[in-house]
């Protein structure tokens, strides 16, 4: 949330859904049927289940930044537009990078479509070869594919710092493969 939604001293709050009788203030039990195994003939038996929804309120705007626990690597996000260096959580990577894209400029998200163009063209050549017997230059093919794809990134304008989370590559890796190439000295 971005908007105070009460009075409190978290940023995180959880809660969840009960339901209680309007006249006899008695809470819904949902219960499931489990049959038993250790009799011959059926039997069974009524467990309580859960079956309603959980939710988590977060208020950003309380958030102060300071990374304790996992979700707050995802608060961070949420708040600062950008994940929290030496994030760890399952698929921040993944979010990491859609931030990357969702802040490029109108002039870099152009290449990059042009980039996720010629990786769809270069996986249908990687492919083909597969499918025709050239396994063995499968590896080799693969990083000569993503090195063509920076160099050409590289030459039409995209950033170093782009071009190293899309790859997935550390800046010093895409440095080294544009020197390799002679593109940077």
């Amino acid at each position: 949330m971005y908007f105070n939604l009460g009075l409190g001293d978290d940023y995180i709050y959880y809660g969840t859904n009960e339901f209680y009788g309007l006249n006899t203030h008695n809470k819904l039990v949902v219960k499931k049927r489990v049959e038993l195994l250790e009799s011959i003939e059926p039997k069974y038996k009524f467990e309580e289940k859960k079956i309603f929804p959980e939710y988590y309120i977060i208020t950003v705007e309380r958030y102060k930044n300071i990374i304790q626990r996992r979700i707050d690597e995802w608060v961070y996000m949420f708040k600062n537009d950008e994940v929290a260096e030496g994030s760890t959580s399952k698929n921040i990577d993944k979010a990491e990078q859609k931030l990357a894209e969702l802040n490029m400029s109108v002039n870099e998200k152009s290449l990059y479509d042009k980039y996720l163009i010629n990786l769809a063209r270069d996986r249908d050549a990687i492919n083909t070869a597969k499918e025709e017997g050239h396994d063995e230059g499968k590896i080799e093919g693969k990083a000569e594919g993503i090195e063509l794809m920076i160099m050409n990134s590289y030459k039409a304008g995209i950033s170093i710092e782009l071009l190293s989370k899309i790859a997935q590559l550390s800046e010093e890796e895409v440095n080294i493969i544009l020197k390799r190439n002679s593109l940077i000295f």
